[in-house]
């Protein structure tokens, strides 16, 4: 039910027997009707009491920005003392920015930034400057946050940029618990958006149970698909001929690569990149292993022939 509207935001209530109240901030790309919200379907299935706040603009829910709409988000709080603040991104800024003045107890912040602004991101890559408004958003870096509540941080260590927002963000709020989801990418939402692992995850982090937030997310990041091609890609890029294993294996598990013959060809390619005659022979070798055609087995031998000669005295 849409309760409140103005030129910066919509503010909408779904009552629901469930505690606590979850109070969600919109992603970038949500697209405000004043009938949905953020998150709210599978709030609704959860049986949770949800408030969604809806930007209409990619403000970050700056502070001017929103002042109206979040003091009318206030007016309907009272009968929901037990307020958990959610959100991703963009909104997962917002979540954290706003937990103070909505009371939030916990606030669960999926891939969020610590600030957009230009001049705090030197040497940082910076693929929201063009949201950056001056008025809107000098001094908006996350420093503030409710005493004694409990924020937990889901992020990719192994996306640059998320990993550096979340350093900035744990170096100035002690209360955050870092929540590593390796390999999904910026897009941590997607693994944790089914009904049943989003119950779990705002369950844990309600009881604030912080070893059972990390295993539901490490539930989640393993059986999404994604995950297996940016790790395969991941080990790919590494040197190691062990490491290159894992992520063709990966690959080949998650049907990015449907053949031994594609598989192999991934290998004859390391084989044929490789500068040192041990590596040329460990990668034809992984080649061969894979029981491909009889022509990728001989371009495999071939590597393999032409490395020992390379070794021989002359």
């Amino acid at each position: 039910m849409l309760v409140y509207e103005d030129h910066a935001a919509q503010i909408l209530l779904a009552g629901g027997p469930g505690r606590p109240l979850v109070v969600t901030f919109n992603a970038l790309d949500f697209i405000p009707n004043g009938r949905r919200f953020w998150g709210d379907e599978p709030l609704r299935k959860l049986g949770l009491s949800a408030l969604g706040i809806v930007a209409k603009r990619s403000r970050w829910f700056a502070d001017g920005f929103m002042r109206r709409a979040l003091n009318a988000a206030m007016t309907h709080l009272a009968p929901y003392p037990d307020r958990l603040a959610y959100g991703f991104s963009m909104g997962a800024y917002g979540a954290i920015r706003h937990a103070r003045k909505l009371g939030c107890q916990v606030v669960v912040a999926l891939s969020p930034q610590w600030t957009i602004e230009p001049a705090k991101l030197a040497g940082v890559e910076q693929p929201y400057r063009d949201f950056y408004r001056p008025d809107k958003h000098d001094g908006m870096a996350l420093t503030d946050f409710p005493d004694n509540a409990r924020l937990y941080l889901v992020f990719d260590p192994h996306n640059r940029h998320d990993a550096w927002h979340a350093a900035r963000i744990c170096e100035h709020i002690p209360a955050a618990v870092p929540v590593h989801m390796p390999f999904v990418g910026h897009e941590t939402i997607w693994p944790l958006s089914g009904t049943a692992i989003l119950g779990d995850l705002l369950g844990a982090a309600w009881a604030r149970d912080d070893d059972r937030v990390r295993a539901v997310a490490r539930q989640a990041r393993r059986s999404f698909p994604g995950r297996g091609v940016r790790m395969a890609a991941h080990l790919r890029r590494r040197k190691t001929v062990l490491a290159r294993a894992k992520g063709i294996k990966l690959l080949l598990e998650t049907g990015h690569l449907a053949a031994a013959d594609q598989a192999a060809r991934v290998w004859l390619a390391y084989a044929e990149a490789a500068r040192r005659p041990a590596e040329v022979r460990a990668s034809a070798q992984e080649a061969i292993a894979l029981n491909p055609g009889r022509h990728l087995v001989a371009e495999a031998e071939r590597l393999i022939a032409n490395a020992c000669a390379s070794e021989r005295p002359r």
